[in-house]
This record gives C-alpha cells, structure tokens and sequence, in this order.
C-alpha cells in the first residue's frame, strides 16, 4: 500500500507548489464522501486477487477468466487501505478529532484523504485539503481526471483536467515540475523514478505517463532471472494471443485474463525413482541393449543402413539425468512461491514424438500451497528437430503452443532459461554433448538421425564391407539364439523370439520383412532394461562361443571403429 500511496497520493500533494500562489481563486470546501468511507471495510487487492484465484484453480476450462472487476465503492476501499496506511485511525468508526478528519495532520496543513469516481473511460482522483493561515482554515480540493489506454504492451494514464477547487490549472502542469524540482531538488521524473525505474515515464508536456509492461515485469524479478524466465514465458502466451482485456466502464475498472485458454491438463512424463539413470555406466549399458535392435534392422536386404531406435522412454530417462543437477527437487527445475499462498513450478521437461514430428514438453502449473486440488496445468510444447553436428546430438526449436494458443520462436530463449545453468543448453538448442562417443563405446558410429515412427532413429555407419556381408552375418547369428529365445521363461522375451522367428521365415520365403522388423523394433523398445540386456546377452554369448565361427569382433568388423 506504500507503493499506491507514493504512486497515487504523493503527486496530488505536491501538485500544491504552483496551485497554493492562488488560493483566493480556488476556494472550495471539498465534500469528503464521509458515509461512502464510513460504510465500507478497508480491503487490499491481494485479497481480491487470491479469492479470484482460487476460484479459477477450484475450476475452470479453455473458456475460464481470472476476471478482477473494481467497482467504485471498491475503489475507494482500496483507497482507504492506502490512506490507512498512513493514518491508521482516518475515518475509522471510535476515532475522534484530527486523526480521524485527516490523513495527514501538520502545523499548517491538513490532507483529507482521496476518493476516485469512474465516468465511462476516465478515472477521476478528488482530494481534499486545508490550509491553516492563523485562525483562517482555507479549503480546497484538488481534482485530477486521467484517461485510461492500455493494452499488454503499456499503461497509458492522460492528465484531462486539473482543477483547484473549481479553477482549471492543466495548463500549470509542466510549471509544476519545474516548481517541484525547485523545492525538493528532484524532478519528478526522478521521483517516479524511485519508485518504478524504468517502467514508467513522464511527459509533462502532454500530460501522459506510460507504464511499459515489460519493463514493469523486469523491475519487479530482476534479482531473479529464472523466476523472470517463467514469468516471461507464460507472459508471451498471454501477449501474443491477446489474452488480456483491460478496460474502464461507467461504474467501474475491469482486467480480464483468459488463462483457460493455456489450460492442458493432459497427463505428463516424469521419470519415476526406479527409472532414473545413476550415472554414465547407466547410460552406456541402455544404449548397449540397443545394439540387440541394430542387428534385428540388418535383417533387411532392403535396408542398406542399419540402425538403432530410441523410444522416447529412452530419451526422457536420459534428458532427466543430464539436468538432474539443474533440479530445485526431483523432476522440477523452477519453484515460484507467489504471495506465500501458491507456487508456481516448471518441472523436467520431456520428448513426445508423432509420426516424423518431434517435440520438447515443459509442463507449468500452478497451485495453493495448502490446498493441491487447487491447480492450474499447462504444456508448452515446442516443435522441434533432431540432428547430429559432429559427435553431438542437437535438437533446434522452432513454434511454441500450449493448450489452445501459440507463440512464435522469439521467446524459446526464455523458455530455454528455465532448463538452468547446465551443460545441456547452448546457443538457444538442446544439446547432448559426445552422443556418438556413448554409442561409440558399445563398438558403433552414428550417421544420422530422424524421427519414424514415433521413435528416434539412430543411422549407424557402416564400413566399406559388401551390406549384404552384415546381412547374412546377422541371419545366422540371429538364427543360433532364436531357439533360446522363444523357449525363453520370460514371456515378453519368448513373444520378441517369436516375432524374430516370422522375421526369419519371411527371409526363407523371400518375402519382404520390412514390416515385420518394424514390429520388432518397436515391440523391443516396450522392454525393460533387464530384459533387453538379456536379449543382448543371448546375442554376446553366442558371438563369443568358442564353437561358434562368428564372435564379437566379427559383428564390429562391420562397423568403423571409433
């Protein structure tokens, strides 16, 4: 209430320095509205906003507003808590004499207090004040009206009138800075200055103070750069698509934000306990298992690459580990605490892949810190495209969305903010430093990637060897353990030999397996990490086997070594 007082009231005292030379002609006995302050309750904005809130987190949907509406009796008792601020005791039922007559009580002056009146686009602010010459009191008042323009960019509040008592003095308004600056040795773009920084400027010459909404955003979180990322993040959303509506009415003041339309509740990825990766061993033995698939994929003679699919269980298990560090706690990477009563938080996000698309998901939400079935949930989902530049898997970002709007590729800096000080975010990408040295040390190069069939294909290089060399190699191998596979007692690895098998009887047949190795590709991915390894070590056991003419090395002969 201390920043509305100095907002607000201060200027309306100060606009005395030029006004007072001409007290005779702006003698008027202003009408405090005495029964209006007396019969309401002092109230803050917080309270407004929280019993707002809260009904917005108990429900809402895509068409659902955060709708705060200030009538005029509200007005005024917002104005009241502020002048209470400074005079706890104004207009307060049991106080008697100057502390409840005046907001301010000096030697040879007395403040009133303010009231505001709404009349279609224009805020008028009425003071009154007395000044003490001997015996004599001199009244007045001091009436200044403002016309309102805002939109999500500024905040524009033009001076129309100012009248003391019923003389106009608008005219007095620049001669009133210079008057000002006179006596407390700041302008008052300076004072206005102290208060909002760089967020509000003043032309005295037109009457008109800006407010830049972005700039007041920045002020407000400028010692906190993650808390202004996730600020500006959702900002961005409601900015481009308009979802704010301020506007003044005859009877009152309205803001309107349409935050139903962020709204997407659907069920998000976090990485439970059990299926987090411990550290780089971790990763090297999933990515090992992965070399069980490369050999199913040779198995085409119509696929002169084989490859590695990475299913995005595998991704996200890998994304969690590499900004495990960056975490506030597990699986959320920002925690806002919003006037002590909610919070604000931007868990781990996580990849989804559809078809060829590719995307990266940072769920947002918000909730009350006493109540969790109060919560608000978001997805901003971002386009994005894999490819490896180097040794080093990138993933680049193009449009945003979430929920029912979207958003350009100008604020994934921000968003990108939000993943923390790691080794993962470079020059606005994703980026998964020496991937192909991981794959390298299961004895395998990368080539490429690309998004099919909903999983991340890893094109693996091959050496000058004849393809159909590995492709035989790889039928024979395969043909020594799918015995133990489909006898195997796990039934998810017995179903996999079994879907190997209809792979091996198609070959028989020259039939084309492409379908039948896409299965089994993905039917592979469904399997956990043990069962995989397994699968691999049936495959190892069998290259390594004395007896065997095939072994380990002979498999990597067909790969460039790294």
């Amino acid at each position: 209430m201390k920043f509305l007082f100095k907002v607000i009231f201060l200027p309306i005292l100060v606009t005395l320095a030029v006004p007072i030379a001409i007290l005779g002609v702006g003698y008027k006995n202003a009408e405090v509205p005495k029964d209006e302050f007396e019969s309401i309750e002092a109230i803050d904005l917080q309270s407004m906003v929280a019993d707002e809130l809260d009904a917005f987190l108990t429900s809402h949907d895509a068409d659902s507003q955060i709708a705060l509406r200030v009538g005029q009796e509200q007005a005024n008792a917002l104005v009241l808590s502020a002048l209470r601020g400074q005079n706890p005791s104004f207009m307060l039922d049991g106080a008697t004499g100057d502390d409840k007559e005046y907001v301010i009580k000096e030697a040879n002056y007395g403040y009133q207090g303010s009231w505001i009146r709404f009349k279609e686009d224009t805020i008028e602010i009425e003071s009154g004040v007395h000044a003490f010459l001997g015996e004599f009191t001199y009244r007045t008042s001091i009436l200044l009206s403002f016309k309102l323009e805002a939109d999500l960019n500024e905040i524009v509040l033009t001076l129309d009138k100012v009248n003391l008592g019923n003389l106009p003095l608008a005219w007095t308004f620049d001669i009133s800075g210079w008057v000002i600056k006179q006596f407390s040795g700041q302008s008052i773009d300076q004072m206005i200055s102290n208060v909002l920084g760089d967020a509000l400027t003043l032309d005295l010459e037109a009457r008109k103070m800006t407010i830049n909404v972005d700039e007041l955003i920045t002020s407000q979180f400028e010692d906190d750069p993650d808390t202004l990322a996730l600020v500006n993040t959702l900002f961005g959303f409601i900015e481009e698509n308009e979802l704010l509506d301020i506007g003044v009415e005859d009877d009152g003041i309205g803001v309107a934000l349409n935050l139903g339309q962020l709204s997407d509740p659907a069920p998000i990825t976090i990485i439970q306990d059990i299926d987090r990766l411990v550290d780089e061993n971790d990763m090297q033995a999933i990515l090992e298992a992965k070399v069980s698939s490369l050999l199913f994929s040779t198995l085409n003679a119509s696929q002169t690459t084989p490859f590695i699919d990475l299913d995005a269980f595998t991704m996200n298990r890998i994304i969690e580990y590499m900004l495990r560090e960056s975490s506030v706690v597990p699986g959320v990477l920002q925690e806002v605490v919003i006037e002590e009563m909610y919070v604000m938080r931007a868990r781990v996000p996580y990849v989804t892949m559809d078809g060829d698309a590719f995307f990266l998901n940072l769920p947002i939400s918000i909730e009350k810190n006493d109540d969790p079935t109060k919560v608000f949930k978001t997805i901003i989902k971002i386009d994005a495209v894999p490819s490896m530049e180097g040794s080093d898997l990138v993933i680049s970002f193009s449009g945003l969305s979430a929920g029912a709007v979207t958003l350009d590729g100008d604020e994934i800096g921000s968003i990108l903010t939000l993943l923390g000080d790691n080794d993962l975010v470079s020059e606005g990408r994703l980026v998964i430093s020496d991937f192909d040295a991981q794959i390298s040390q299961a004895g395998i190069s990368v080539e490429g990637v690309e998004v099919t069939n909903s999983r991340l294909r890893l094109s693996i290089m091959l050496s000058d060897l004849d393809v159909l060399e590995i492709q035989t190699f790889a039928t024979e191998v395969i043909t020594d353990v799918v015995s133990d596979l489909t006898t195997n007692p796990d039934e998810d690895i017995e179903a996999i030999g079994e879907q190997v098998q209809d792979v091996l009887d198609a070959i028989t047949a020259e039939e084309d397996p492409t379908v039948l190795i896409e299965t089994l590709v993905e039917d592979f991915q469904t399997l956990d990490d043990t069962q995989q390894q397994e699968i691999f070590a049936l495959l190892e056991a069998t290259l390594n086997d004395p007896e065997n003419e095939y072994t380990l090395e002979d498999l990597f002969e067909f790969f460039p070594q790294p």
